[in-house]
């Protein structure tokens, strides 16, 4: 009876310890529509220092999108959300952060860049952003507010420039022929 009251015992400390720990792990970026979006510097591949709120005092949108150079759906998708941002790029602010600090290294990352020809700010995640939001998967999209509010989580790749262009539209509150219902399930991902 005793090593039963034991085990049972062992048993729940087991199940508390590890609910805690569970507790303790960043809530994923998914569930973070709505709120706001915590400040972080993040130094670009050439050398720049880039804080997101800085950013947003120049831009209405700030697109975070979280990849790695082997990610094929990354590949993919870079083309189309290249173009949308070169139509909004007065209004819409973008950084891409290489969550593979392992593998991608400043070269390979370079490389990367040159090979899609992209323009705006690439960066490595050597502070761990996309851990402490609770990015799970790449490609990853987050795109926030001036009012520093995640306004859309994107989980997966893009399959064409309009889709991200009606979704700025849609977040820039322009005409779009982008549906209501056709926009929540894009902003949920």
């Amino acid at each position: 009876m005793k090593r039963l009251t034991a085990c049972a015992l062992a048993l729940i400390m087991a199940l508390a310890l590890a609910t805690g720990a569970l507790a303790s792990e960043p809530e994923g970026v998914e569930n973070m529509m709505g709120k706001v979006m915590e400040d972080f510097s993040i130094e670009t591949m050439n050398g720049e220092n880039y804080t997101l709120y800085e950013a947003l005092d120049n831009h209405e949108l700030m697109v975070i999108n979280f990849w790695a150079s082997w990610c094929g759906p990354c590949q993919y998708e870079f083309p189309f959300l290249e173009e949308a941002w070169e139509k909004y790029s007065d209004k819409i602010g973008l950084i891409a952060i290489d969550t593979d600090i392992v593998r991608d290294d400043g070269a390979t990352i370079d490389a990367f860049v040159k090979e899609m020809g992209l323009k705006f700010p690439v960066m490595s995640d050597v502070d761990q952003i996309s851990k402490k939001l609770g990015v799970l998967g790449i490609p990853t999209t987050v795109i926030v507010n001036k009012n520093k509010e995640v306004v859309a989580v994107e989980i997966g790749a893009k399959t064409s420039t309009e889709e991200f262009t009606e979704l700025f539209a849609f977040l820039l509150g322009e005409d779009s022929e982008m549906e209501i219902d056709d926009a929540e399930d894009d902003i949920a991902g």
